[in-house]
């Protein structure tokens, strides 16, 4: 039988280094990435940092941590010809 955890650690949970050095969570590599990128998609989250819950993380640093974020659904096709729909998630600009 498996465990499951209800009290996993979040967002704002810092992870130690090996030599006790702050290690950057997802939160914190994604949110610099919007700032840096100006926008990411859960290719982007899972090439760049191997996340597969990017829509979760973006939950977190709205819930969270009060980032504001908008989100927009984008499309395309996939190699079958298929449409396929998903979120790019951007920072609110100051004004918005």
């Amino acid at each position: 039988m498996v465990e499951i955890r209800l009290d996993a650690p979040r967002c704002d949970t810092y992870l130690s280094g090996l030599q006790g050095e702050r290690m950057d969570t997802q939160c914190d590599m994604i949110l610099r990435y919007m700032k840096e990128e100006g926008s990411i998609t859960p290719l982007d989250a899972l090439r760049e940092f191997g996340c597969l819950r990017l829509g979760a993380r973006i939950w977190d640093l709205k819930n969270l941590r009060g980032v504001r974020i908008k989100t927009e659904g984008e499309k395309t096709k996939n190699k079958y010809g298929k449409v396929v729909r998903y979120a790019r998630y951007s920072l609110v600009a100051e004004g918005e």
